[in-house]
């Protein structure tokens, strides 16, 4: 089988819908954000034959990093095919995870009132206060809330809302630290947080165990010499769904692909014999 010339040092994987409601894979290179490659499917054969057909070991083991979503498939896949790569967890999903166990548990704790009573009010109409970034509260300047017909702070507003329920406060609480070590890579308190998981909702339980499982690749992320993240790949995504819309769709995976080729100029580089 022939075999590319190399591989990037660093590569992000993520997957787009395609044709027929089907996810389809797509890589590129990390620094570059060029095309690597588009496959049909994300199906872990697919990709894995792809890489071992087109690649040599020695080309493979050049790979150092990989950045990726939660998708458990591909943790496994990464350690198979590129040996010596460092796998990336991108911060948007982690911080979206963490937001979305948030936003759950707050769903859950509001519809256990009656829609006319205060504490209703508080969680549905200000449901965004709860996702803000505690620091960016506004603590001084007091704004009429008119679901509540009262002038309260940010801060104020927030604050009734986890003196009604302890498990909230602490799933708040714990979940806006955790932000925070993310966003200042403070790895130390980030390992520490992940072991506590009583009075936290089964939501943000439920990321805290996704997180334990994949410690290694958060905290890889969180190291100061380590800048890659999924960021270039959705905005490839984001214009693969632009040339798709522009179509109204596409039947063919083979004319969609070729479509996409063109947009990125990509170009099929010269293939030489394999060198064992």
């Amino acid at each position: 089988s022939p075999v590319l010339d190399r591989l990037p040092v660093a590569l992000c994987f993520d997957e787009f819908r395609s044709v027929n409601h089907q996810m389809s894979f797509i890589a590129i290179d990390a620094n570059s954000h060029e095309l690597l490659t588009l496959l049909p499917d994300r199906f872990t054969r697919t990709i894995e034959d792809y890489f071992l057909n087109n690649y040599s070991a020695n080309s493979r083991a050049q790979v150092k990093y990989v950045s990726v979503d939660f998708n458990a498939n591909y943790f496994r896949l990464i350690k198979r095919l590129f040996p010596n790569a460092k796998i990336v967890a991108d911060h948007f999903h982690l911080v979206q995870m963490i937001l979305r166990a948030v936003d759950q548990t707050r769903v859950q704790l509001m519809k256990k009132f009656s829609t006319d009573t205060r504490e209703y009010r508080l969680f549905k109409s200000t449901w965004k206060l709860f996702l803000k970034y505690s620091a960016d509260l506004e603590t001084q300047s007091p704004q009429w809330f008119s679901r509540l017909r009262d002038r309260l702070t940010q801060e104020q507003v927030v604050m009734e809302g986890l003196s009604i329920d302890q498990t909230f406060e602490q799933t708040y609480n714990i979940a806006h630290t955790l932000l925070k070590n993310l966003n200042t890579t403070d790895t130390a308190s980030f390992a520490t947080l992940l072991k506590t998981t009583d009075l936290v909702s089964p939501q943000l339980q439920e990321v805290l165990k996704a997180f334990k499982a994949h410690k290694e690749a958060i905290l890889t992320m969180m190291e100061p010499s380590v800048h890659y993240s999924n960021g270039p790949i959705e905005g490839v995504n984001r214009k693969v769904k632009q040339i798709k819309r522009t179509a109204y769709g596409y039947r063919n995976w083979s004319h969609f692909r070729m479509r996409i080729q063109i947009q990125f100029k990509f170009r099929v580089k010269k293939r030489n014999p394999i060198r064992k």
